[in-house]
């Protein structure tokens, strides 16, 4: 939908205009992608750097490193995280969608979104001559 009101009918749009438009979509998926894992990457990484083994349950580790931690905490190194994880996951869509060109393959995203049209109607066969009337024994 966004690429359609960004540039119009998606019939006009070539195979490279589609694969940078995925790469782009690929991009800002990895940026969701990273805001939405970090919280739960940083806690798995600070209970990981504790030096004493814990008995406690994972349940019990994991809110005490968050309330360590704070709200705020729970974000540290996300703007390294940002860069890495949306770039990996643009790249993975360019070289997709560059592979798919290479094999003569149309990108999804250069793909008309409109259904196809229906087949023409066919023309109806032509009417058969009608039979000759049957004759009568009294006229003949």
């Amino acid at each position: 939908m966004v690429q359609i009101a960004l540039l119009g009918d998606s019939s006009k749009i070539s195979p490279g205009t589609a694969a940078l438009i995925s790469t782009l979509a690929g991009f800002l998926s990895g940026l969701a992608a990273a805001v939405t894992s970090q919280p739960g990457d940083t806690i798995l990484s600070k209970i990981n750097q504790e030096q004493q083994q814990s008995d406690d349950s994972a349940l019990l580790q994991i809110s005490r490193v968050a309330r360590i931690l704070g709200p705020r905490g729970l974000f540290l190194g996300l703007e390294t995280r940002l860069l890495h994880v949306a770039c990996m996951i643009g790249g993975q869509f360019l070289v997709y969608d560059s592979v798919k060109l290479m094999c003569g393959i149309t990108p999804a995203s250069a793909m008309s979104s409109a259904p196809p049209a229906p087949p023409a109607p066919k023309a109806p066969p032509p009417a058969a001559a009608a039979p000759p009337p049957p004759k009568d024994a009294a006229s003949a």
